[in-house]
């Protein structure tokens, strides 16, 4: 049987690599014959996901994606390193829920510096002349969270819709250099941020019950979403470009 997603000798960014489903997709990518560049803050969880990888031309990178003013630099040394790149997951995020009484400028700086301005500035960093190669595909992780309104989400719903916007008009200006983006929305998925929501409301809650009710497939898996993320990292999805793909699990069918 042909393998439709090979992705042997490219070179691809991960962010938010060291854990949830940066770290899956990771895996996936080097199992497909990918050479992945991994970038988080931690440098041990790093180093243990790289351990995980098949055989390949890996990098990892510790890095603090809030200092935007280093990731020019940051960006050429991969390149020089590894080479040209053919494309980038964007999974680093940060989801805290704070009621709109709470949020501050402050929370709101903090999510935006995390979840926005970097994606946008390794876009910038990776689109210039010499650092990519044609056909390369970018993938933003989103969420269901910029298009269906939640108590708590103010913030992370802005960043999240702010994100979509951009790759909607990044995808037409950078077309022509034969770069193509999109992103991906998940709903709810058996990461971290299930884990606090179960914490925050308890299990079997009623809102959990509420929310299986629209996410009628269930709590998504990782992989789920990660199987997604290759394909549109993938050549086979190279007729989409400037959309939102929904791995929702039923959730934005629901009125």
């Amino acid at each position: 049987m042909i393998n439709l997603i090979d992705f042997t000798g490219k070179n691809i960014i991960v962010t938010g690599a060291s854990s949830g489903i940066g770290k899956s997709i990771s895996v996936s990518l080097s199992k497909l014959g990918a050479n992945v560049v991994l970038i988080a803050r931690r440098e041990e969880e790093l180093k243990s996901v790289k351990n995980l990888l098949e055989d390949g031309n890996h990098m990892i990178i510790p890095y603090d994606l809030k200092n935007l003013d280093g990731i020019k630099d940051m960006v050429d040394d991969v390149v020089s390193t590894v080479g040209k790149l053919d494309g980038m997951f964007y999974a680093a995020g940060i989801g805290n829920a704070h009621p709109v009484k709470l949020l501050s400028n402050d929370i709101l700086k903090e999510l935006f510096e995390v979840n926005y301005y970097p994606f946008i500035e390794l876009i910038r960093c990776i689109s210039r002349k010499g650092k990519y190669n044609s056909g390369a595909r970018i993938v933003g992780v989103s969420s269901i969270a910029a298009k269906c309104g939640d108590a708590g989400l103010t913030g992370y719903s802005s960043t999240k819709a702010a994100m979509e916007a951009a790759i909607r008009s990044m995808s037409r200006e950078l077309s022509s250099k034969g770069i193509v983006i999109n992103s991906l929305a998940p709903a709810m998925t058996n990461t971290i941020m299930y884990t606090d929501y179960v914490e925050r409301y308890g299990e079997n809650s009623n809102s959990e019950k509420r929310l299986l009710e629209r996410q009628y497939l269930g709590i998504a898996d990782v992989q789920d979403i990660v199987n997604c993320g290759l394909f549109l990292l993938s050549d086979i999805s190279k007729y989409i470009a400037g959309v939102t793909f929904y791995a929702d699990g039923g959730y934005t069918s629901v009125q």
